[in-house]
């Protein structure tokens, strides 16, 4: 069974990753191995990496082949993600490195040697970090397109971001109107 902080299935809990979980021939029909992939960077399935797209299975559709949706967009089980993902339109990859984190949990990648678009170090802090002791919780320390995170923290004890603050730039998204 899952826990409260886990959205990998459970026939995967546990299980390593190996790189022909994501990158390999995209026609299942086709021959095995990285060689004819219609997608993007030799993956598998398609994997939405720019910010601003609408969440939709299609979209993330090599996340969710590991990882389930519903518990990943349920605000009970993992605070802010649909706030994020679906009504933010942040890209899974803006806050996760699929290849892996050496900094922290999560594969939360900030504080990494990498340029992510629209993220920069805190405004007021200085620092790019995310910290957390327990899944399913964390503190931020960045600034998110313009907007200060220092600190934004994350996980069933905390205030949800949802209604503690505004959105800084309304007009960047349109609301959904269906589930």
């Amino acid at each position: 069974s899952m826990g409260a902080a886990e959205s990998t299935r459970a026939a995967l809990s546990g299980a390593e990753i190996e790189c022909t979980d994501c990158h390999g021939n995209s026609d299942p029909s086709g021959p095995a191995g990285p060689h004819g992939s219609r997608v993007q960077f030799i993956l598998t399935a398609r994997y939405t990496t720019v910010d601003g797209s609408p969440e939709s299975v299609a979209a993330y559709e090599l996340c969710y082949t590991c990882h389930d949706r519903n518990l990943i967009l349920d605000s009970t089980v993992f605070p802010e993600h649909r706030l994020h993902v679906e009504e933010r339109r942040a890209s899974c990859a803006t806050c996760h490195n699929a290849h892996g984190s050496v900094n922290n949990r999560a594969l939360i990648r900030f504080g990494e040697e990498t340029i992510l678009s629209g993220v920069s170090p805190s405004l007021s802090t200085g620092r790019l970090v995310f910290e957390s002791d327990v899944a399913g919780s964390g503190t931020c320390y960045l600034t998110c397109h313009g907007w200060d995170h220092a600190p934004a923290t994350y996980g069933a004890a905390s205030p949800s971001l949802e209604t503690a603050r505004p959105n800084p730039y309304p007009n960047a998204i349109r609301p959904r109107t269906e589930r």
